[in-house]
């Protein structure tokens, strides 16, 4: 079993402090994701389809709650776009509900705007799920946990740019930390170890 929990989203509430990962998100070996940008025009939490250029999905969302745990363990893991998704609403919302237009507006009643470490998590656990897909389709018909999370991890981009992007710096380690963990997921570069490219591949160790 492979578990997943989103970082939270507390970087902005009041007596944050510098580290805000507690609670589920501090398991010891879940998967703890956090959030960056999309690239759907955004202000950073709502959609804003007046902006015009594109977002950069690498820079950390305002509010994705930060790292390391209170006992200095690197959390979040990962990183994926969790501003401005585009998600299915519940019937059980009016129509006329504010909370179908806090995020943004959607003509469509049957879906709405959201954004949060836990609109990212389901979009994690697919990629993990179609590594282990493909890890199976290679002869492992049982892999581990750990493979998966390795695989995940293994194929991250660095997104390190500024103090809240991500650079370096005396209070920003490079990665991973506990800013953006290892980085934003890239599957391609995941993927990659399974490939029968020279210098690619990967063991089975387990749990």
């Amino acid at each position: 079993m492979i578990v997943l929990v989103a970082a939270g989203n507390h970087a902005e509430a009041a007596n944050a402090g510098k580290q805000q990962i507690g609670a589920s998100s501090a398991a010891k070996n879940c998967i703890t994701v956090g959030a960056t940008v999309s690239a759907r025009p955004n202000n950073g939490k709502k959609f804003a389809p007046w902006i015009a250029k594109p977002m950069d999905p690498s820079e950390v969302a305002v509010f994705s709650s930060r790292g390391p745990t209170k006992e200095g363990r690197i959390k979040p893991y990962v990183m994926a776009p969790g501003t401005a998704i585009l998600s299915t609403a519940s019937r059980a919302l009016d129509s006329r509900s504010d909370r179908r237009v806090e995020y943004g507006i959607c003509l469509d009643d049957d879906w709405m705007f959201m954004s949060g470490t836990s609109m990212l998590t389901p979009l994690v656990a697919g990629c993990v799920a179609s590594l282990r897909q493909a890890v199976r389709s290679k002869g492992v018909q049982a892999p581990s946990a750990a493979l998966s999370k390795a695989l995940l991890i293994n194929g991250t981009i660095d997104i390190q740019e500024s103090a809240d992007k991500g650079k370096s710096t005396s209070s920003t380690p490079a990665a991973p930390n506990g800013l953006q963990g290892f980085g934003r997921v890239q599957m391609s570069q995941s993927m990659a170890a399974l490939s029968t490219t020279p210098g690619c591949g990967f063991i089975d160790a387990g749990d």
